[in-house]
């Protein structure tokens, strides 16, 4: 629904040999008609200098916060991963892959997407990323399409 959504994230990580990550991610938002948490285990695992794995898999609680009858409990699992190649130095490419449903209860709220892209870092301040994915909303239709994006970004 309209409006902004406020909340606390918190995260907890440790570090193994320096180049593996692993840990624990909550948030807690509040909105009009609903509040709700996401709580998950995450990871970033190294393998070398030029190739990591980024994972995370989160829980969702949503609930009503208004008594308005067309909004329900609403349990759900997001997951994501990424896969980044360092080619060369200020060059990545690499592969995503996302899966949620939003509702346990309720197949329309499945999400599904596959991508692949290259992040740039030419100077210090500037990042580009540029993104490709296939993509399939179950509530807007039952075959994936594609999206294409990119980024360009400055920052202090």
């Amino acid at each position: 629904g309209p409006g902004s959504e406020s909340g606390l994230a918190l995260r907890e990580e440790f570090h193994i040999a320096k180049q593996h990550q692993f840990g624990l991610s909550y948030y807690f938002g509040k909105k009009n008609a609903y509040s709700r948490n996401v709580v998950g285990p995450f990871a970033v695992v190294s393998f070398g200098k030029e190739l990591s794995w980024l994972a995370e898999l989160d829980a969702q609680f949503r609930r009503p916060t208004k008594s308005d009858p067309t909004l329900g409990k609403e349990n759900g699992v997001f997951a994501y991963n990424n896969l980044d190649w360092e080619m060369s130095r200020g060059i990545h490419g690499y592969l995503v892959q996302e899966m949620g449903q939003r509702d346990l209860k309720d197949a329309a709220t499945q999400h599904q997407a596959f991508g692949l892209g290259t992040e740039l870092f030419p100077r210090p301040h500037y990042h580009i990323n540029a993104s490709w994915r296939l993509e399939k909303n179950e509530l807007y239709s039952e075959k994936f399409g594609q999206t294409w994006w990119m980024v360009l970004h400055y920052y202090l």
